[in-house]
């Protein structure tokens, strides 16, 4: 099994990632050690971010790339494992299925929820549409090709695509099996490992919003209730609490993803356990009070990273755990008054 980078020949753009200068991260030395020294010196260095035409290609599992010689391409491995490698060189042979004509890769390995889907695959389908440096390939006509889905997620990236403009986006949503494609548009660094988003995916984010009716003023509590890992003891009670307190309780899953750009562009105050729905902060207005429950032994770098490009005033507020890696030990009584005095801070 060989591994290969994409070939310079194939380069057919170049996007600038700046430099971003950001307040240091703060979280227990136990949560720290998981992440590289950047979240802490306070400095993510400027990239390059390139983008590449490659032809007569195989997509293999969620994302993985092999050449005509069933090669696989180093920028598209990311955290897979050896074994999941060789199985994908193994589906990549033989009489495949193909897709004519041309295609952008906007799924990857390992990334299959809301957050991946908002935060790293839409901002590639929004840059090939209207990046001015992507405007000459004229991919206006190219098949999005998306990680497979169903329920209310497919449904939210259906939503979300038909906001990229007219004409409306060609999509296939392709299972974990093996395709080849004669002409494929693929992004090499607009993320790394450790970092989780660019400052490219935020603007991308930001600017897919920018049409979208800002709703009214009000504080959002983002709800896990039916999530099946990371939540409160008692999840139903914490919504009682924030809803007798006048918080309007979000559950993300439930709301089509205009109505749910709508609700976080015009928030006050935001509060919710690290996941997938807090990821629409990304939509809050600059100055918005965003309060992330994290796990005490956990990292949250995405949303306060977000946080940070946003300039949203943000805070980690830890949690105890239920044994091992269980719900958060946060009491009805606790949560009362940390949204009470979230409510102070923001309505004085």
């Amino acid at each position: 099994m060989e591994v290969i980078d994409f070939p310079e020949i194939a380069k057919v753009a170049t996007i600038d990632a700046p430099l971003v200068l950001h307040d240091a991260y703060l979280a227990p030395p136990g949560a720290m050690r998981a992440l590289p020294p950047a979240w802490a010196a306070g400095l993510h260095r400027a990239r390059t971010v390139s983008v590449y035409r490659l032809r007569d290609v195989v997509i293999a599992g969620h994302g993985l790339l092999l050449d005509r010689q069933g090669r696989i391409y180093r920028g598209t491995i990311g955290q897979t494992p050896p074994a999941d490698l060789a199985h994908a060189a193994a589906m990549a042979t033989g009489d495949l299925p193909s897709l004519p004509g041309s295609a952008i890769l906007c799924k990857a390995p390992g990334m299959t929820g809301y957050a991946d889907w908002l935060l790293e695959m839409l901002p590639k389908c929004w840059m090939t549409r209207h990046h001015p440096a992507l405007a000459g390939l004229k991919l206006a006509d190219a098949t999005m090709i998306v990680q497979d889905a169903t329920g209310a997620l497919r449904q939210t990236m259906l939503d979300s695509l038909n906001m990229l403009g007219n004409p409306l986006p060609i999509v296939t949503f392709v299972p974990d099996m093996a395709l080849r494609v004669a002409d494929l548009i693929v992004f090499d660094g607009l993320t790394e490992p450790g970092q989780y988003l660019s400052p490219l995916s935020v603007e991308a984010c930001t600017e897919l919003a920018a049409d979208v009716p800002t709703g009214p003023p009000q504080l959002l509590f983002v709800s896990r209730t039916g999530a099946d890992r990371r939540n409160f003891v008692d999840s139903k009670a914490a919504d009682l609490v924030a809803r007798a307190l006048g918080w309007t309780v979000v559950y993300p899953e439930r709301r089509n993803f205009r109505t749910q750009v709508a609700l976080f562009k015009g928030a006050i105050g935001i509060a919710g356990i690290l996941g997938a729905g807090m990821a629409s902060t990304v939509f809050a207005r600059p100055g918005t009070r965003v309060v992330n429950l994290v796990p005490a032994t956990m990292a949250d770098n995405r949303t306060w990273f977000i946080a940070q490009l946003r300039g949203l005033h943000y805070e980690d507020y830890r949690c105890v755990q239920a044994a091992g890696d269980g719900d958060l030990l946060m009491s009805p009584d606790e949560l009362d008054r940390l949204l009470r005095r979230i409510m102070g801070e923001i309505l004085g």
